[in-house]
């Protein structure tokens, strides 16, 4: 498809709706990485995430009848993979309980090494565990801000609430993780892209 590149996200994905196999190529190649990436925060398993960023695409090719332009691409691909990365999830832990059932021991955490996201290992355990230790509504804001990088309008609307709510918690989730890690939080001094 010639010019594709110059179209929006959402028009691509209009274009997908006509049976554009290109206009899904090109989507596929500006969401693959973002997509994999929040498969792999959520189920922390690179081979895991692989197959659910995979799974993502084939279920927006499934429901592509349903986008309403001018709706925006990324918050439908994230809810997509939230979703599937949820049930795969329960489908684990329901096979660690039913081989734990057999075999008389305790199920062990679907997870791996939340490490191998960054070079430094440590610093990534360090801010991962603190991240934890915050509520959970402030956890939500800022895996929102910088692990999905929307905006803290689109955040507002995901969560439901207003914009200043939005900023309080970003704000007192920042300050709380600057004083569990005893300083500033690195690479998140400043949130990605616009403000509102």
């Amino acid at each position: 498809m010639d010019g594709a590149s110059a179209l929006s996200d959402e028009e691509l994905l209009l274009q997908v709706q006509r049976g554009d196999v290109w206009a899904l190529e090109l989507l596929v190649q500006r969401y693959w990485r973002r997509v994999r990436g929040l498969a792999f925060r959520l189920v922390q398993n690179w081979e895991t995430a692989e197959d659910l960023a995979q799974e993502t695409f084939v279920r927006l090719l499934k429901a592509v009848d349903r986008y309403r332009h001018p709706e925006p691409v990324w918050p439908w691909l994230a809810t997509i993979t939230r979703n599937l990365c949820r049930d795969a999830g329960r489908r684990a832990r329901r096979q660690h309980e039913v081989q734990a059932g057999a075999a008389g021991w305790k199920p062990v955490p679907w997870a791996a090494d939340p490490g191998e996201l960054v070079a430094d290992r440590a610093e990534r355990d360090r801010v991962v565990e603190a991240l934890r230790r915050l509520s959970p509504k402030h956890q939500q804001v800022l895996t929102l801000r910088f692990y999905e990088q929307l905006s803290l309008r689109e955040i507002a609307s995901r969560c439901g609430v207003p914009l200043g709510t939005v900023k309080s918690r970003l704000a007192w989730g920042l300050r709380r993780l600057r004083a569990l890690l005893g300083g500033p939080v690195a690479g998140k001094e400043e949130a990605p892209g616009p403000l509102a």
